[in-house]
């Protein structure tokens, strides 16, 4: 059982989208999870979790592999020096074969020492980022989550599949996504409430949903008009004027 664990920088992004409680019953997980203990978590958290306990077993697979190639790399280098000992002699054959042998454990070590550095190399670029698409599925689900506190916690990596598509293929930005989400569990959205509750059906009807946000954008006269009519209520509040006449000049300027 390994002693110490690693925790990517870029696996912590995922706390920017909790909250304190959150955070603290993640590292609580994180914990139990090093110590074996299994511990029920909310929809939430497991979700969050789930890339950690993913690094995690990444992680310890490597270790495992790291072991075992140690293990067998001493086992050829015991070997090899009890045969060198045994063909041992004083003459100058033998001591020509001494010297290729070191020649070979020198290169037997310098290749070692070079699979470390690529095993190195290779933890950086194959350990998973908390990238863009994963964030954006978090973010859906915890919008449906709010409005449908029973929904099926769904697996957020297929989601994430789905974004990330719409992000590479379909080149939409991420601040597009999270527009589109805010939008949908806003007043004007409220029928795709209902209908968005994946990573494929945001991909698939975000140019439908985009359409609609677009001509539901206020004009520069209506914008202008709300302001005016701003201005009104504020002035005649000022002045004591009751809601009815209010109301009854806001009539006259729509």
């Amino acid at each position: 059982m390994r002693q110490s664990f690693i925790l990517h920088k870029d696996s912590l992004c995922v706390l920017e989208d909790l909250t304190n409680e959150q955070r603290g019953e993640l590292f609580y997980a994180i914990y139990c999870y090093q110590i074996e203990e299994e511990i029920e978590l909310s929809p939430i958290v497991k979700i969050a979790f789930s890339q950690f306990k993913n690094q995690f077993a990444r992680d310890n697979e490597k270790y495992e592999k790291t072991v075992e190639r140690r293990r067998e790399a001493g086992s050829k280098g015991g070997k090899q020096r009890v045969a060198n000992q045994a063909n041992a002699s004083t003459t100058k054959q033998n001591q020509a074969n001494q010297a290729v042998s070191k020649s070979k454990n020198k290169s037997v070590s310098k290749s070692d020492s070079d699979s470390k550095k690529e095993s190195k190399s290779n933890s950086l670029v194959t350990t998973e980022s908390c990238d863009d698409s994963l964030r954006i599925a978090n973010y859906l689900l915890n919008n449906i989550l709010k409005a449908n506190p029973s929904f099926k916690v769904p697996s957020l990596e297929a989601w994430a599949r789905d974004i990330d598509k719409a992000i590479r293929i379909d080149k939409r930005s991420t601040q597009q996504l999270k527009d589109c989400i805010d939008w949908i569990y806003s007043p004007n959205g409220e029928f795709w409430q209902k209908n968005i509750l994946s990573g494929k059906k945001l991909r698939e009807k975000f140019d439908t949903m985009n359409m609609q946000v677009i001509t539901k954008q206020p004009t520069k006269q209506e914008r202008q008009l709300s302001e005016s009519a701003k201005a009104i209520v504020k002035a005649m509040k000022a002045r004591g004027h009751s809601d009815e006449e209010i109301e009854n000049e806001l009539r006259k300027i729509a």
